[in-house]
């Protein structure tokens, strides 16, 4: 597997969608290849800020997230949003613009859209996308990379032994290990060499967007995160996609 990451202007809000952002910096790309793109640069082209004047971090995740914990026993405010364990329900800050940089509205139609363009562009059939961003995990130090929407190519496969394993998450976090939508100016990767992946000609349907997911009734944490006292948020991170 080659991950290679793209170098790009720096990306500001108002200037250009994402499309437009990738045909100026399209990669070279071959058959069967995979593009990461950071979620945040994604949120960035569709002016998904908000002024740290207009309102307060609390009150965007319990707007975005939905289920958080109460901000008083949760010092770094664990949310769940888009059925992901998240903190923060996926907001980042920006020093530059002053503002709190959302998830995209609707991730998977995104990756959707740009899993056509860059077909187009490109000429090649199998093309699969990644939208990415970074979480933490228990008992473990530092962040990786998740995906929040993918197209193209199937998320999971069963290995030798029966175990599902998720393809998805592991491209993605080989993607972030060498992506960096800051100061690095790298927000797009292509990954290239996967002969492990199984290309599709569709866009993910609903019923298979829902194997991906858990719910606590079914997740060997579940016991552990239904102890917890989530609140529910409103859930506007859910794109009309989800």
């Amino acid at each position: 597997m080659k991950v290679t990451a793209i170098k790009t202007d720096r990306i500001r809000p108002k200037t250009l969608s994402i499309l437009e952002v990738l045909d100026k910096f399209f990669p070279e790309v071959t058959d069967r290849s995979i593009i990461a793109i950071t979620s945040k640069v994604v949120s960035i082209c569709e002016n998904r800020l908000v002024p740290f004047k207009d309102t307060s971090l609390s009150e965007l995740i319990k707007r975005e997230s939905d289920y958080y914990l109460p901000f008083e026993t949760a010092a770094h405010k664990l949310t769940i949003t888009r059925n992901i364990l998240i903190p923060k329900a996926g907001i980042d800050k920006s020093d530059f613009s002053q503002s709190y940089i959302l998830w995209p509205k609707d991730p998977q139609k995104t990756a959707n859209e740009i899993r056509e363009f860059i077909r187009k562009k490109s000429g090649h059939k199998n093309i699969g996308v990644i939208l990415t961003d970074s979480t933490t995990a228990p008992l473990m130090r530092g962040v990786r990379g998740i995906s929040i929407a993918h197209s193209g190519f199937l998320a999971t496969k069963k290995n030798k032994t029966d175990v599902r394993a998720s393809v998805v998450e592991g491209l993605a976090a080989a993607a972030v290990v060498v992506m960096g939508e800051g100061a690095e100016q790298t927000p797009i990767a292509v990954i290239s060499d996967i002969p492990f992946v199984d290309f599709v000609d569709n866009d993910p349907s609903v019923d298979e967007l829902s194997l991906l997911n858990l719910d606590f009734t079914h997740d060997i944490y579940g016991k552990m995160l239904s102890g917890l006292d989530w609140l529910k948020g409103d859930g506007q991170a859910r794109g009309e996609s989800q």
